[in-house]
């Protein structure tokens, strides 16, 4: 396997090559290209898999974790017999490095070879998937306990998360689909199971992530609700408390007007009964709102 050290003198006719973009280009045609193939990581944007002539070119984004602010992306190309990886910031090699620690083929081929690269670009999503749920299931318990609006941003940040590997999942299943049809014959067909297992893998963590985008929507819409009725709570409360000392404030007013002809302002007791009147009709509806249960 090549990885940037030495240019071998002679190019086997099966082999895996780990390059960076300006290597490429210029060992292009050593390696089989004939192609003017122009590779440039500024121009990945997603997962993908083209078919050419006699060549895949793929291109792979990995769900960044999100204190990583740069995308990890790197390019690949396959033809009968050889993978070569296009990587300027050594993803692939620490990849293909743990893969050698972790792996042991009996079989040594491309195929088996590819699979478990794509398996290892998934290995730990379970992990990753019930770490997501669990934070989601803290978040329902705490619901009544979160403070500015912390409860919306770890949400946001979970969705966020969920969106992007279900899109990256989506892709890879598409990958592996292209790769299992085998339109440019670079595979056994005895083999092309692998690449249908790698499918299937990706569908049930797609289906994972699902699940849990189910979850956490069933929680928000619960806390909304749960904000919705606090809301409403307290609408109910400044409604009552409006209602009780609407009475008063009428009468404040009605006899706030100083009117001569009013008997109760040259009353000896009009002080008090205005007083006295004010705390009946309160109580009485007061009383009112009580038995109708507003209260």
């Amino acid at each position: 396997m090549y990885q940037g050290t030495a240019i071998p003198k002679q190019w086997p006719d099966s082999f895996i090559a780990v390059m960076s973009q300006n290597e490429f280009h210029t060992l292009q045609q050593f390696c089989g290209f004939a192609d003017h193939i122009m590779i440039d990581p500024a121009q990945i944007h997603y997962n993908k898999l083209e078919t050419h002539f006699d060549y895949y070119l793929g291109t792979i984004i990995l769900p960044k974790e999100e204190f990583i602010q740069e995308d990890e992306k790197f390019s690949f190309l396959i033809k009968p017999g050889r993978i070569i990886f296009i990587d300027h910031k050594q993803i692939v090699s620490s990849i293909i490095q743990k893969m050698t620690l972790e792996n042991y083929w009996h079989e040594v081929c491309m195929e088996r070879f590819l699979y478990s690269f794509l398996d290892e670009l998934t290995g730990d999503d379970i992990e990753v998937l019930e770490s997501i749920k669990n934070r989601v299931a803290r978040l329902e318990e705490n619901m009544g306990k979160e403070r500015n609006g912390q409860f919306n941003r770890d949400m946001i940040s979970i969705r966020k998360r969920l969106l992007v590997l279900q899109n990256f999942y989506s892709l890879m299943i598409e990958i592996s689909h292209e790769l299992w049809e085998n339109e440019n014959q670079c595979f056994q067909e005895n083999r092309l199971y692998l690449f249908k297992l790698f499918a299937e893998r990706a569908e049930r963590l797609r289906g994972d992530v699902q699940f849990i985008r189910d979850y956490s929507r069933e929680v928000r819409e619960m806390y909304q609700s749960t904000l919705d009725l606090k809301q409403n709570n307290i609408i109910t409360v400044l409604t009552v408390v409006t209602a009780v000392f609407t009475p008063p404030i009428l009468i404040a007013g009605w006899y706030g007007m100083n009117f001569t002809s009013m008997p109760e302002i040259t009353w000896k007791f009009g002080y008090v009964y205005v007083i006295i009147l004010s705390i009946v009709v309160t109580y009485l509806f007061y009383r009112e709102l009580k038995r109708r249960n507003f209260l």
